[in-house]
């Protein structure tokens, strides 16, 4: 099982839209893209993705990147896009936070992409 939250997600993106994606690695991810999706991403239909800078001939992706942008535009034709705010009393820091995050809550065949966390007083 993969472990890199961003090539998980991409493969699962990928799937969910009659695209093919095999890993290749930790940080790489082969896809092959329906016709009409590759082009609506401005991608060949056969593509490589990764999270890694040094990779030659791929794509490189991160979290605020246009491509997992414009992926993750799709789910709205295909599923349902919920934005959360949670609260959690006493002090936590940002870099543990998704951590928490994810061990608490568990989507049912859904993603969690971690925006943002940050202290608030009210």
């Amino acid at each position: 099982m993969l472990s890199d939250p961003i090539i998980t997600t991409l493969e699962k993106i990928v799937s969910l839209h009659d695209g093919i994606a095999e890993p290749a690695g930790e940080h790489i991810l082969n896809v092959l893209l329906t016709e009409n999706i590759a082009s609506l991403l401005s991608l060949p239909e056969e593509v490589t993705f990764t999270t890694i800078a040094d990779v030659p001939k791929s794509v490189f992706v991160t979290y605020h990147s246009e491509i997992l942008n414009k992926l993750s535009e799709l789910l709205a034709v295909k599923g349902l896009i919920s934005a959360l705010a949670v609260k959690i009393d006493g002090h936590l820091k940002n870099t543990g936070f998704e951590k928490i995050l994810l061990e608490r809550l568990a989507p049912q065949n859904g993603l969690i992409r971690f925006l943002d966390a940050k202290p608030e007083i009210t």
